[in-house]
C-alpha cells in the first residue's frame, strides 16, 4: 500500500471531484440499467414539499407503511448464537486501494464491531430478526466499495450494465442476490442498492 500512496495522493482530490458531480438521477438511472425492472420491486420515491425524490433504496409495497415504532415493545430481534461466517471476501487490489484512499485522505478507519441483519419478520406489530456483530472492516472492504466504483464509471462516461462492474458483478449481481440477506448482508447500510429502511 504504502508504494500506491504517493500516486493516490495526486490522484484522490481529482477522483473525489468527479465523484461529486456525479447526480442522484445518474445513480437511480445506472442501478436501473444495472439490474433492470422487477414488478415486485421499485425505487423509493419520497414526497415532501410538493416533490417526488426517487433515491436508490429497493423496496416493495409490503415494506411500506408499517407504522410499527422501534422500541422496547416492537423490536424483537435477537443476536444469533454463534458468529455467522463473512458473506464476502475483499478483492485485494480494490481493497488496497481503498486503505490507500482512507491514508491518503486523512480519515481514521478503525475495525469496530458493527450489526449485521441476517433475516427479517416484520408483521403483527413486531419486527423480528437476527443479527450478528460482524468487523466494520469485513464491510469497508468488500460491498462498501460498490458505491465508489458506480460512481466513477459514471464520472468516466462508462456505460452500466451487467459485466461492467467488477465488484459489483462479484458481491451483488442480481435483484436476488441484493434482497437476500444472507447473501449479501453487511452493516445495514448497503450502498446501491440499499436496502428499504423497513427491511
Amino acid at each position: 500500500m504504502t508504494a500506491r500512496l504517493p500516486k493516490t495522493r495526486r490522484e484522490l482530490p481529482i477522483r473525489q471531484a468527479r465523484r461529486a458531480r456525479v447526480s442522484r438521477t445518474d445513480v437511480v438511472a445506472a442501478l436501473r440499467a444495472y439490474y433492470g425492472t422487477d414488478p415486485d420491486y421499485s425505487l423509493y420515491t419520497a414526497h415532501f414539499g410538493g416533490q417526488a425524490l426517487e433515491t436508490s433504496i429497493l423496496t416493495r409495497p409490503e415494506w411500506l407503511d408499517l407504522n410499527i415504532p422501534l422500541n422496547e415493545t416492537t423490536d424483537a430481534l435477537t443476536l444469533a448464537p454463534t458468529p455467522s461466517e463473512p458473506t464476502a471476501d475483499p478483492v485485494p487490489e480494490a481493497a488496497l486501494e481503498r486503505l490507500a484512499e482512507v491514508e491518503a485522505s486523512g480519515v481514521r478507519l478503525t475495525n469496530e464491531q458493527t450489526y449485521r441483519l441476517l433475516d427479517v419478520d416484520i408483521r403483527d406489530g413486531l419486527i423480528r430478526g437476527t443479527i450478528d456483530v460482524t468487523p466494520f472492516l469485513e464491510y469497508a472492504l468488500t460491498l462498501d466499495l460498490l458505491e465508489s466504483e458506480l460512481l466513477d464509471a459514471l464520472a468516466a462516461g462508462k456505460p452500466i450494465q451487467p459485466g461492467s462492474l467488477p465488484l459489483r458483478d462479484r458481491y451483488l449481481p442480481s435483484l436476488t442476490s441484493v434482497v437476500t440477506l444472507r447473501h449479501g448482508s453487511a452493516p445495514v447500510v448497503c450502498s446501491h442498492y440499499a436496502r428499504s429502511p423497513d427491511q
